[in-house]
């Protein structure tokens, strides 16, 4: 008696399915069964049943967090084994020491820059060249613009985090080991203290992890060490020289080198800010994300509620390890992997069988009797999810006898919780909970009618099941798909903003008939501008079409 071992890469097919189907079921004189799912996303309900039947032989990892949720809550144990180090592509690392360096006219770009600079646990090197006198004039005025300690640098000084080391007047300032040493060899650049002299040294003690800033000057000093700093793979921002009277120094830089950020002193604040502040601060810029995913995937979010945005980036920023916005924006738009992670969060899935009863109770006893005449009901479940309230729209029909003419249509742009929805096979400690609910709306039928059991899932019945067609549907980029007598879209259009809104309601509002119902969440309302009536009181938002 042997292990089977198989490998399924990626979502499977219809030939992949038939062929597992028949391995699980001709497994019988195995001693185990052992599955690694790389890359798959979901499973289709043949193989569900199949991992259920046989789950006390199976050894299964997975790769994908949905298929590794999906299987857990059902009761089948596999290992997750998410990658959490990425290796396809070079990301900016966490800045650990910010160099700045500048001449003639720097002086104000430098206080407005430290003036700005979120408070992080990093060390600052600043070299002007400036007349002896302004030495120490300069570190008085840093000390009150900036929640940093700032120090006049000193020979043998050990570096410290949330600190300015600014080098004073006819020394070279060169780092090394921690530490920084004071010279007075010759002057390089016709400079003393030279940029150049700093930028390198530091290029060489932080590499990566270092971001050199040039502001105005004359002469080459600082300019002349672009390929240093490339060459140790450190990030390079020069002011844009149009700011600057004195622009040589930042001119020369940009000859030297296509590999830096020439940006206006304000861009270079708000990149700063954007690099160190831990959490998302900048709406233009998560706007821009936004956007940049739209060119990039197709998946349009631009016109979501920002709070809730930034929330669920924050969370998945923390999920992969990503030291800052700038990184994680970098992560997400080359690596579909962790697009996908992303993607997943900004799908809000929270949904239960009779979820507001009162709601389906109002239904019940005053919207469908109006629908008794017709032929033919269509119904649309928009952001359906996991499928509960398209198949709690099923049973509903099937006790008001309206469910043989009827057709649910279930839709959401998440193509993995789709197929879990089209599965409809739910954990056994969910039940309960969905039992208390339909309790509240009809205490004495038996609710285990409608379900399919089995040790630790249960599932929905072929006659339900079968009333409901789930497919994918985008309600901020796709069209109408039918004429509707009734739609739900509850607990969607809270993440849309002012605008989106609108467009969504114009989309519900061609897809709905003549006295037809649109159905809404607690904390939602229709449109003034569509001539709805409202029926049920402020927590029951259900509006006629007139």
């Amino acid at each position: 008696i042997m292990a089977l071992k198989i490998l399924i890469e990626g979502n499977l097919n219809t030939k992949d399915i038939k062929s597992l189907h028949i391995q699980l079921n001709d497994s019988a004189n195995n001693s185990s069964i052992n599955i690694e799912f790389k890359d798959t996303e979901y499973l289709p309900y043949v193989i569900v049943k199949d991992l259920l039947i046989l789950r006390d032989k199976l050894q299964i990892s997975t790769s994908k967090k949905s298929l590794y949720m999906y299987l857990s809550n059902l009761g089948i144990n596999n290992d997750y084994k998410y990658k959490k180090n990425f290796h396809n592509f070079q990301y900016i690392q966490n800045v650990k020491a910010i160099a700045i360096g500048g001449s003639a006219g720097s002086i104000n770009g430098l206080m407005e820059i430290i003036k700005n600079l979120p408070f992080a646990d990093i060390s600052i090197f600043v070299t002007l060249h400036i007349l002896p006198d302004r030495a120490s004039l300069l570190s008085k005025i840093l000390r009150k613009t900036t929640d940093y300690n700032v120090v006049d640098v000193s020979d043998k000084l050990q570096i410290q985090e949330y600190t300015i080391y600014i080098a004073p007047p006819n020394k070279h300032m060169i780092i090394k080991d921690n530490y920084i040493y004071l010279s007075d060899s010759k002057h390089v650049n016709f400079s003393r203290p030279s940029i150049s002299v700093m930028f390198e040294s530091l290029a060489y003690e932080y590499k990566n992890s270092l971001l050199s800033i040039l502001l105005c000057g004359y002469g080459k000093d600082g300019s002349v060490s672009m390929n240093i700093l490339k060459k140790n793979r450190c990030e390079v921002i020069l002011q844009n020289p149009d700011e600057c009277e004195a622009k040589d120094m930042l001119l020369h830089a940009i000859s030297e080198s296509d590999k830096t950020h020439v940006l206006n002193l304000k861009n270079i604040q708000s990149y700063l800010d954007l690099k160190l502040s831990p959490s998302l601060s900048l709406e233009s810029d998560i706007e821009n994300f936004l956007q940049k995913i739209y060119d990039t995937y197709g998946h349009d979010y631009r016109n979501y509620e920002l709070k809730s945005i930034k929330r669920r980036i924050e969370f998945v920023s923390l999920q992969v390890n990503a030291n800052n916005f700038a990184q994680f924006k970098q992560m997400v738009l080359k690596d579909i992997n962790i697009f996908n992670e992303l993607k997943s969060a900004f799908s809000i899935n929270i949904t239960e069988f009779f979820r507001n009863t009162e709601v389906f109770k109002k239904i019940y006893d005053e919207v469908l009797p109006s629908l008794r005449k017709l032929k033919y009901l269509r119904i649309w479940c928009a952001g359906c999810s996991r499928g509960d309230e398209a198949y709690t729209v099923a049973i509903l029909l099937k006790k008001s006898g309206l469910l043989k003419n009827a057709q649910i249509y279930a839709t959401d742009f998440n193509e993995t919780i789709l197929n879990e929805a089209i599965n409809g096979i739910y954990p056994i400690d969910l039940f309960d909970s969905f039992k208390d609910n339909y309790r509240k709306y009809d205490e004495k039928d038996n609710f285990e009618q409608y379900f399919n059991f089995n040790d630790n899932s249960f599932e929905v019945n072929t006659e339900i099941k079968e009333k409901v067609l789930f497919f994918k549907h985008n309600l901020v980029t796709d069209a109408s798909i039918n004429e509707f007598n009734i739609i739900f879209c509850r607990n969607v259009l809270i993440y849309f903003d002012k605008d989106l809104k609108s467009k969504v309601f114009n989309l519900m509002d061609e897809s709905l008939s003549e006295n037809g119902f649109l159905v809404l969440g607690e904390s939602e309302r229709a449109l003034k501008t569509l001539k709805y009536e409202r029926i049920g009181n402020k927590k029951i938002k259900i509006y006629k079409k007139t």
